[in-house]
C-alpha cells in the first residue's frame, strides 16, 4: 500500500468520525428531526450529495450513530463491571417476580381491589 493510499484512508477516516459526530450532536441537542443529510452536511462543511460518499443512506448514518449509543452504554456497563469485580457477591436476596397470568374477563386486574360506588 502506498502512503497516497495510506493518506486518502486516513483523511476518509477523520471525515466519517467529523461526519458521525456531527450527526450525534444533531440527536442529542436537537432531536431525530435535526438529523437530516443536509443538516449533517452543513455541520461539516460538506454538500448533502459528498456525504453519501461516505455514508449510503440517511438509515445507513442514524444506524451508525444508534450503533455508536449502544457502545458507549456497553462500554459503560463493562467498566462498571470491572470496577466492582472483586466486591462480595454474597448478601443479595433475588426478588421473585409475580407470575403474569392472563386477564379473566370481569375480574379486577389491580390485586382484587375495586373501586368504590360513589
Amino acid at each position: 500500500m502506498s502512503a497516497h493510499t495510506s493518506r486518502r484512508q486516513s483523511l476518509r477516516q477523520a471525515d466519517s468520525e467529523e461526519i458521525h459526530t456531527a450527526a450525534r450532536k444533531l440527536l442529542v441537542e436537537q432531536g431525530s428531526a435535526a438529523v437530516t443529510t443536509n443538516a449533517v452536511a452543513r455541520q461539516v462543511g460538506m454538500s448533502g450529495a459528498a456525504l453519501y460518499h461516505y455514508y449510503a443512506s440517511h438509515d445507513e448514518l442514524v444506524g451508525a450513530v444508534t450503533a455508536g449509543f449502544f457502545r458507549d452504554l456497553a462500554a459503560a456497563m463493562e467498566r462498571a463491571r470491572d470496577a466492582h469485580a472483586g466486591a462480595p457477591r454474597g448478601g443479595m436476596t433475588p426478588v421473585p417476580r409475580p407470575r403474569r397470568t392472563p386477564p379473566v374477563p370481569g375480574r379486577p386486574q389491580d390485586g382484587g381491589l375495586t373501586p368504590r360506588a360513589a
